[in-house]
């Protein structure tokens, strides 16, 4: 074969149709056919490293069995043997590890693709590293950015000191200062900011930007968007921005779109705070709104509840389909009541009105059948320091025929003492055409604690005439 070229102080074994082009103390070892060294100093092409290339540059290294590979110059950067088809462009003190195959550091300094690392590209920068077998990865900038063992096919952009950790895949952290997405993550990315986190097994989260964000563990498919100290620990659930805005375990669902310090509790799933400040949705209150104002609360097992703003309004425990529509002040402790207050005395709903539906079906004549919130068992309760003006509507209607009506406005008074005056009633037809049910006048009567809403139907056992009723009861309430 024809003779390799060789330069003054230069080294070359056995490699045929090898060139070292200048330079000093360059060297291509046995066996590392058609290498090229352009020139430089203490250069070095291991054995077997055939069709390889160094640039110049200074104690450059490609090393056994790493054919195919490429350093274009810089200093003391190594590939290491059998990371065939691999560059290192220049920079200095980057390292491509062993097994590394057809990876690429770009320049800088202190950079680090590690062993079996393939296809993976670390860009620049200053002290980046992809471990071990962090395939098809890609850092593409900054200093001191980390890709951790096992997490394939993961980016970094850029930034300082962002990490994926152990077993990430197809995750990426776009720039920032101290991002982390944390072990056993798939798919999710930090889009930037500083100091933000996707915790363990939290596959597909996401965190926009800002600072000091966190989505916890086991919390997949959820998103913080920005804004700062925001904690999301639920599935599929969303943080818009704000400051410190919390959404916990087993709310999935859950959303706040912004604000600040608003608190959505453990078991509340797809419950949502629209802004505000200081609002709360505590634990088994699910599908609950607030959306928004300051200082609202809706408070343990109270499912669909609703309060549109205002300041300071309260729904009680175990107050299921309550609204407070704004206002200030008001507090809702009956199921699907409708609490309204312009302020307070000295508590929540102790200057107030109400609103409640109830119903009922009759199919006898038995007297004063209870009307219910819920229809089944639920009704008005009065707390013992609270005194009420009542205004009741009540229909009633026939289930055949001509669907014969009747109508009652009740109005009175009582007390959760089980005090109260006797109640004026007005009967009519609620249409000219129809017949008017000979039913009795309903009763509206107070035991300790209660408001009961009682009728009476027609028929017997053996001749039922079914009747169904609803009645509104709209009550102004002070409490002393």
């Amino acid at each position: 074969p024809p003779r390799s070229t060789l330069f003054p102080y230069t080294t070359l074994f056995r490699s045929t149709y090898s060139i070292i082009g200048g330079g000093y103390n360059n060297t291509i070892q046995s066996n590392a056919n058609y290498s090229v060294i352009n020139g430089g100093y203490q250069n070095t092409i291991q054995t077997n490293a055939y069709d390889s290339s160094i640039g110049g540059g200074k104690l450059n290294t490609i090393q056994a069995n790493a054919y195919n590979s490429f350093i274009g110059g810089g200093l003391q950067n190594v590939i290491q043997s059998n990371a065939f088809g691999s560059v290192i462009s220049g920079g200095a003190v980057n390292t491509v590890q062993t097994n590394a195959d057809y990876s690429f550091i770009g320049g800088g300094e202190y950079n680090t693709i590690q062993s079996n690392t393939i296809y993976s590209v670390i860009s620049g920068g200053f002290t980046n590293a992809i471990q071990r077998n962090g395939k098809f990865s890609v850092i593409s900038g900054g200093e001191r950015n980390t890709i951790q063992t096992n997490s394939t096919e993961c980016v970094i952009s850029g930034g300082t000191s962002n990490t994926i950790q152990l077993n990430g895949n197809d995750s990426t952290i776009a720039g920032g200062f101290k991002n982390t997405i944390q072990s056993a993550n798939a798919y999710s990315t930090i889009g930037g900011g500083q100091i933000n986190v996707i915790a363990n097994n939290s596959t597909n989260a996401t965190i926009s930007g800002g600072f000091f964000n966190s989505v916890n563990v086991n919390a997949n498919n959820s998103t913080i968007g920005g804004g700062n100290n925001n904690s999301n620990a639920a599935p599929a659930s969303t943080i818009g921005g704000g400051a410190f805005n919390t959404i916990s375990l087993l709310s999935g669902g859950g959303t706040i779109p912004g604000g600040a310090n608003n608190f959505i509790d453990s078991i509340s799933s797809y419950a949502t705070i629209g802004g505000g400040q200081i609002n709360s949705i505590r634990s088994g209150s699910s599908n609950s709104v607030i959306a928004g104002g300051f200082n609202n609360t809706i408070l343990f097992v109270s499912t669909n509840a609703t309060i549109g703003g205002g300041s300071g309004n309260v729904i009680q425990n175990g107050t299921p389909f309550a609204t407070i529509p704004g206002g200030q002040q008001a507090q809702a402790t009956n199921y699907a009541q409708l609490a309204y207050s312009s302020g307070q005395f000295s508590d929540a709903g102790d200057s107030q009105y109400s609103l409640y539906v109830l119903r009922g079906l009759t199919t006898n004549s038995t007297v004063n059948q209870p009307l219910y919130l819920d229809g089944n068992s639920l009704e008005i309760k009065l707390p013992s320091n609270r005194s009420v003006a009542y205004t009741v509507s009540i229909v009633a209607r026939t289930s055949f025929g001509t669907h014969l009506t009747s109508v009652f406005l009740i109005r009175g008074v009582a007390t959760g003492l089980g005090s109260g005056g006797i109640p004026s009633a007005t009967t009519f037809a609620t249409d000219p055409a129809l017949n008017e049910i000979a039913v009795p006048i309903p009763t509206i009567t107070a035991t300790p604690g209660f408001l009961h809403v009682n009728v009476t139907g027609l028929g017997s056992n053996g001749s039922p005439i079914p009747i169904r009723w609803t009645a509104t009861v709209q009550t102004t309430e002070l409490a002393f």
